[in-house]
């Protein structure tokens, strides 16, 4: 459903909540518990839900172990095995640094993991095979939703078999999710509706993700089908730890114009050996002047990896030269589809 009459936030929206287990829903097995987080912010979260978790239940079997990939390096053996988790909790992203880290070191995963559940972010291909490179044989879950808002859309084994990970019904109870600003494939950013307690209602909630909806009857039953394909993406995309901005790459092509009269971008991450590492696709339609240069695509080519900032220190060149990046991709195009809003940037998988 596409209606401009939705409502647009111009502030970060934050709402205060008392930190409790009671709709946690903690499943009986799930005693000892991983936490994966480069942000201990959201490490500190979890932690007071175990916390309060046993203080409501009288007991002390909730118990976490909460790890930031980045600096435990070889180390990590030696805690994995120590404190031997039942199940992992964590971001996408930080989940593949730690398979990074394990496989960069030989580190078998402990055989007493059953579940891994992942939140926060989409979980892309690349992203998945690491991860199951590492974790043999163990369940994968991707739940959906907001901190702000709650569950958006339900697991379902049928559709995970189907379409993957990123596949949902959506919730119907208290809940109305709509599509808004749809373009010509039928993609549109999540606009969540929620009819619950009146303290924190939300009406037309923007989500900044993007999906589109099949009408299709699963063989759970259900008639209707969430695809999540990332997000709106607009003016920046992060990828392998670095990020895109539009207004940037921007400034690199208006350099350039003279043989690039219209431009496209794409990001992506993929599975380089044991690291997930990032690309970027530049697909140009060219002007006359193009084909004045020697070597076109190398000139363009070269132009933006040097003059490309990704990070405030870092250009693309950089990155490249670390491995952190893969060399930027130039494909021409005869002609771009012509839309209402051009989408310049955008992530795929």
């Amino acid at each position: 459903m596409a209606n401009d009459s939705v409502f647009r936030e111009t502030e970060p929206l934050a709402l205060l909540r008392p930190v409790t287990a009671g709709g946690r829903n903690f499943k009986k097995e799930e005693f000892r518990t991983l936490l994966v987080e480069n942000a201990y912010v959201i490490g500190l979260l979890g932690t007071l839900y175990c916390i309060d978790a046993n203080r409501i239940e009288g007991i002390n079997r909730h118990q976490l172990l909460l790890l930031n990939p980045h600096p435990a390096a070889k180390k990590i053996d030696k805690t994995l095995d120590d404190f031997s988790p039942d199940n992992i909790s964590a971001f996408p992203a930080a989940l593949t640094h730690l398979s990074s880290l394990m496989l960069e070191n030989k580190i078998t995963a402990p055989t007493s993991i059953q579940n891994i559940f992942l939140r926060g972010d989409f979980l892309q291909n690349s992203q998945r095979a690491l991860i199951e490179n590492v974790f043999k044989k163990i369940s994968i879950e991707l739940g959906y939703g907001l901190g702000e808002f709650g569950r958006i859309g339900n697991l379902c084994t049928f559709l995970a078999k189907k379409y993957g990970l990123s596949a949902f019904h959506p919730v119907q109870y208290r809940r109305l999710i709509e599509l808004a600003d749809i373009d010509e494939n039928g993609y549109g950013e999540i606009v969540a509706t929620s009819f619950g307690n009146p303290a924190t209602c939300l009406i037309r909630y923007r989500t900044g993700d993007v999906g589109r909806v099949l009408q299709e009857e699963c063989e759970c039953g259900k008639k209707f089908t969430l695809i999540l394909t990332g997000r709106k993406n607009f003016d920046y995309v992060k990828c392998a730890g670095a990020m895109l901005v539009r207004q940037e790459l921007e400034r690199v092509l208006t350099s350039l114009k003279d043989y690039i009269e219209e431009w496209r971008a794409e990001t992506r991450e993929v599975l380089n050996g044991v690291r997930i590492v990032g690309e970027i696709t530049l697909k140009i339609k060219v002007t006359s002047g193009y084909a004045v240069l020697a070597n076109p695509k190398e000139f363009i080519r070269a132009e933006v990896e040097k003059n490309l900032f990704l990070t405030p220190t870092h250009t693309l060149a950089n990155l490249i030269s670390s491995g952190a990046f893969l060399p930027l991709k130039i494909e021409q195009a005869d002609s771009f589809p012509e839309t209402k809003k051009p989408l310049l940037l955008r992530r795929v998988d």
